[in-house]
């Protein structure tokens, strides 16, 4: 067996050939699919607000393309705090909202 060079990282085949693990992961493959709990819900939409702000970014960078994909994004969100964090994106320039938040307020 070869030696890996970092060895806390397994490949995926080797994960999942523990048959407990396997079947954890895809008990939470099948509830972020099925939308099943908060947890699932606020994961879809983590995944949902990175595609609208990496929309926003190139649309930002002139792509001319970038409307359905926003809205697409937009139309897929759940919950107020996700939809509240997207309006802002969509107020502020691509990467200004990420500066307010990070700083814990208003500038």
């Amino acid at each position: 067996m070869q030696a890996r060079s970092r060895p806390w990282v397994a490949p995926n085949e080797e994960v999942t050939a523990d048959e407990g693990v396997a079947s954890m992961i895809s008990g939470v493959v099948t509830e972020y699919e099925g939308r099943a709990g908060i947890e699932a819900t606020c994961a879809r939409d983590a995944d949902k607000l990175e595609c609208l702000i990496q929309a926003i970014e190139y649309r930002d960078q002139g792509n001319q393309n970038t409307q359905p994909w926003i809205d697409t994004s937009l139309a897929q969100l759940q919950t107020a705090s996700a939809k509240s964090r997207a309006d802002e994106a969509l107020r502020s320039g691509s990467l200004d909202w990420l500066k307010r938040a990070l700083s814990g307020g208003d500038e």
